[in-house]
């Protein structure tokens, strides 16, 4: 009470208080009875890994003098200034800012570990910088269930309860995954749980050095559940378990650039869905044309309209959470396609041929052709509204019952003949095509013939 009654004369006083998340016995005492004693002029300054509880958002008195401010990761700049002045050589700069993602803590590490002679500051690299990372962001870990549980959230995009017991092998997970909710380190989102970026990154690299078998176990037992649940959905939903089961390839040699670009994007992949192009004069048909014309020309629109006549089912466009139109996928029935058609596109003509050149088709089996797909801006080349599309070609092939026979074309086909080797497509140059003197090369998969 000295103390209180010292203070409390003070003038112009600031008070800060750092840790709050430890002091829950005395957050009463603090709202009722330290600060009212306090000078009107006094700012007191409370940071914590929490949010203020909800009595003080609800007070009368305090709910107009609380200004509550969420810390963002530092911007490059400030975190090559708090670089230099811990001593980094700046020749290092690049890597440490990518690999902390400005944040402030990590940073700090780095700079720990620089002063004590280490020089090779990524995470896959350093175990000792990945350990002091997890001793510093994670608190003390209540058992080796919890512990997996906390593994398990930083290898998937998101942690639901089932997931999250499917993958631990119980029938009940709800303990853990409460657990996992009031970890400063992890967010919720509409679809789950989500670690931190830097924390996902350091609890995948620490158990990849760590327990290898145990990371590959993860990701098996996930990617069985996302099968499954592929299934077991709707339709509607099916797309989003298919950027789940993809998330789950982010370290592989040939899938990690591209999802790499995509989640580093700034554009959330969950945000994304699909909505049908109809013809005739709607802004949706407008929009899709003038996609077109921008990529491949005049010659290709002209297509698109054809196509969108001719099948009017096949198109959707990507949009965003805006209501922003982003992307463009046509995909046809080759079963459907006339010798008028074959005529009309020199890409149907050339892939009509080689499935031509092919057992027939049973009398329940399906072909079908991408005929166009783009994003709006980047075309066809690696990012999110491109990857989106690549899921959505996922789950039209497996919803399509009987499928024997895709194809898919390329601006670029080398660009992407990793992706299409590890899908087992097989690169086509006699279905490659020509439209408006720019050549097109087709890659195929074979699902039931040989």
């Amino acid at each position: 009470m000295r103390l209180l009654r010292a203070v409390s004369n003070v003038p112009g006083l600031v008070l800060l208080v750092d840790t709050t998340e430890l002091l829950g016995p005395l957050d009463r005492w603090l709202r009722e009875d330290l600060l009212p004693a306090l000078g009107a002029d006094t700012i007191a300054v409370f940071a914590g890994r929490e949010p203020p509880t909800v009595a003080w958002r609800t007070d009368p008195g305090w709910r107009g003098l609380l200004h509550s401010v969420r810390l963002n990761n530092l911007s490059d700049q400030e975190s090559r200034a708090l670089l230099d002045r811990r001593g980094v050589p700046r020749e290092a700069h690049d890597r440490v800012v990518e690999f902390t993602r400005g944040h402030p803590l990590a940073l700090a590490l780095v700079a720990d570990v620089t002063e004590q002679g280490g020089d090779d500051l990524t995470v896959e690299n350093d175990p000792a910088l990945v350990r002091a990372l997890l001793g510093v962001l994670i608190e003390s870990v209540p058992s080796p269930r919890h512990r997996a549980a906390l593994e398990i959230c930083a290898q998937v995009l998101t942690t639901t309860e089932p997931l999250l017991a499917a993958v631990l092998g119980v029938d009940d997970a709800h303990d853990v995954f409460s657990w996992l909710t009031g970890l400063s380190i992890v967010e919720s989102g509409r679809r789950g749980l989500f670690p931190h970026d830097l924390a996902r990154d350091a609890l995948s690299a620490e158990l990849r050095w760590r327990h290898p078998d145990q990371h590959a176990s993860i990701h098996q037992r996930a990617g069985a559940f996302y099968r499954d649940r592929f299934y077991a959905v709707s339709p509607s939903a099916q797309q989003q378990v298919l950027v789940d089961y993809v998330f789950l390839h982010r370290e592989s040699s040939v899938l990690g650039p591209f999802v790499t670009s995509s989640v580093g994007s700034g554009l959330d992949l969950r945000s994304l869905v699909t909505v049908a192009v109809t013809p005739d004069d709607d802004p949706s048909a407008r929009a899709a044309r003038a996609m077109v014309a921008a990529a491949e020309g005049e010659e290709a629109a002209d297509l698109l309209d054809y196509w969108l006549s001719r099948q009017p089912g096949s198109a959707v466009q990507v949009v965003g959470r805006d209501g922003d139109r982003l992307g463009l996928s046509v995909t046809l029935s080759l079963r459907d396609v006339t010798d008028e058609d074959r005529v009309r596109d020199p890409a149907v003509a050339a892939v009509a041929t080689h499935l031509a050149t092919l057992p027939p088709l049973g009398e329940n089996d399906a072909a079908l052709m991408c005929r166009f797909w783009m994003a709006k801006d980047g075309y066809q080349d690696l990012g999110p509204v491109q990857m989106f599309l690549t899921l959505h070609f996922g789950r039209t092939y497996l919803a399509t019952r009987s499928l024997a026979q895709s194809y898919l074309y390329y601006a670029d086909p080398q660009l992407w003949a990793g992706v299409c080797a590890y899908y087992d497509m097989q690169r086509l140059p006699a279905a490659d095509f020509v439209v408006g003197n720019r050549r097109y090369g087709v890659y195929g998969l074979s699902l039931i013939h040989i």
